[in-house]
């Protein structure tokens, strides 16, 4: 199966996740939620999260811009982007 088939949506992910460690859909999907709440207030509070074998992601501020006409620097308000960085392993296992 082609990894980029199909969508794996909460309810898949907690399904899977309650066969595998043996606890009831509840309890894992209060897990999850609270795994996910965690990252977002991390990334809020301009942490970077880091998953094992999966990759960072960290918010970022755009501060300026270079107008490639007149090569001079753009200054914006900041706007905050959420980056994500692959591991090595992910790219790897997406790209076999």
């Amino acid at each position: 199966m082609n990894i980029l088939e199909g969508k794996m949506k909460r309810a898949k992910i907690v399904n899977k996740l309650s066969k595998r460690v043996g606890l009831t859909k509840s309890e894992v999907s209060k897990l999850f939620g609270c795994l996910l709440g965690l990252m977002v207030d991390e990334l809020y509070n301009k942490e970077r999260v880091r998953l094992p074998y999966i990759g960072i992601f960290e918010l970022k501020q755009i501060k300026k811009y270079i107008n490639p006409r007149i090569k001079e620097d753009i200054y914006t308000e900041l706007t905050p982007k959420i980056k994500f960085k692959p591991s090595a392993r992910l790219l790897k296992m997406v790209r076999e």
